[in-house]
């Protein structure tokens, strides 16, 4: 019996042993892969988790310093960067001339037309004419806008003209400090994948990387299109046909006199031409109207001399009657006197 007990006790002592050994090298080796995990993770192997964390802080704040001095050093030396707009109205005489003209001029500058629409001539039932109008949106390179705009000037008759400057220094400077700020992690993010041999560390880099991509592609298209608004000026123009050119207004009494004289015998003259555009388009219609009419009217007439002849057939047969009736009182009244 205690030989017994003795083996039971010895094969439970080897038991314990034997798990302690394996518990203790499971331990052993999950901390050497969360240590190695680590060091991929923070691209200094090698290093103690407090060298390395210091060492990447060092590394972005040195990048994110050399960001800020090329933005500084950016905002020095380049020029401003302005944004002009132009509103303008104008009228022409020879619609299809200046039109052709223009856009001629456009392409001579380097420019391009980004829009146009023509709202064709029209000829309405009472005779009135609309004449036609364009609207157009021109894209002109910025050093060539003032000669373009002169030469616009001097082929039709300016209404009005508007432009508006718009400075985006500040934020153009801004988003490509912060362009470059990107593709110095993206470079660093691309030196410690090499570097990685773990596969969580690997994924958690890609993960980055792929952010930084794409914060890299929105802040390329912006600064690309805040180029393209810089670079070409945006004149949006109006341009109506007319027979006589709009013409600028004397200070004087007697010259707004005639001047509005003018315009009365004009719109006169105007009113004229369109009553006979108006006889001359609708003159089928006139007849079809004319004709309608005579014959109402002739209509009405014979209903008319029917009722004359109704009534005065029936008075005729009234008295006829009344002098029968006389006639028949009389003969009455002689035979009683007899």
């Amino acid at each position: 019996m205690k030989k017994l007990l003795l083996a039971f006790s010895a094969l439970a002592l080897v038991a314990i042993l034997l798990l302690t050994g394996c518990s203790a090298s499971d331990m052993t080796g999950e901390s050497s892969s969360s240590t190695a995990i680590a060091e991929v993770e923070t691209g200094a192997v090698g290093m103690d988790q407090d060298t390395a964390n210091n060492a990447a802080q060092d590394a972005a704040a040195e990048s994110a310093e050399i960001s800020a001095d090329d933005g500084d050093e950016q905002w020095q030396d380049n020029e401003a960067k302005i944004i002009r707009t132009v509103d303008m109205g104008v009228e022409t005489l020879d619609f299809d001339s200046f039109i052709s003209s223009l856009k001629n001029k456009v392409e001579q500058a380097g420019g391009y037309v980004q829009s146009s629409m023509v709202d064709g001539k029209n000829l309405y039932a009472d005779g009135r004419e609309n004449l036609r109008h364009a609207y157009l949106t021109l894209r002109i390179p910025q050093e060539k806008l003032d000669s373009f705009l002169s030469e616009v000037s001097e082929q039709s008759n300016v209404l009005y003209q508007n432009e508006y400057a718009e400075d985006i220094s500040l934020t153009y400077y801004d988003t490509e400090s912060r362009r470059n700020a990107l593709e110095v992690e993206q470079e660093r993010l691309l030196s410690l994948l090499e570097q990685a041999d773990d596969i969580e560390a690997i994924i958690r880099l890609e993960e980055r990387l792929t952010e930084v991509r794409r914060q890299l592609e929105s802040y390329t298209s912006s600064l690309k299109q805040y180029d393209n608004m810089v670079d070409y000026s945006t004149v949006d123009i109006q341009i109506e046909e007319v027979k006589s050119v709009t013409e600028v207004q004397g200070d004087s009494f007697f010259e707004k006199v005639g001047h509005g004289i003018g315009e009365t015998m004009n719109d006169l003259g105007t009113m004229c031409v369109n009553i006979a555009l108006f006889l001359i388009v609708n003159l089928p219609y006139i007849l079809i109207i004319g004709v309608i009419i005579i014959i109402i009217v002739l209509i009405l007439r014979k209903r008319r001399k029917h009722r004359k002849i109704d009534k005065a057939t029936t008075s005729n047969e009234g008295e006829t009657v009344d002098r029968g009736t006389e006639q028949s009182l009389e003969q009455q009244k002689e035979k009683k006197n007899q």
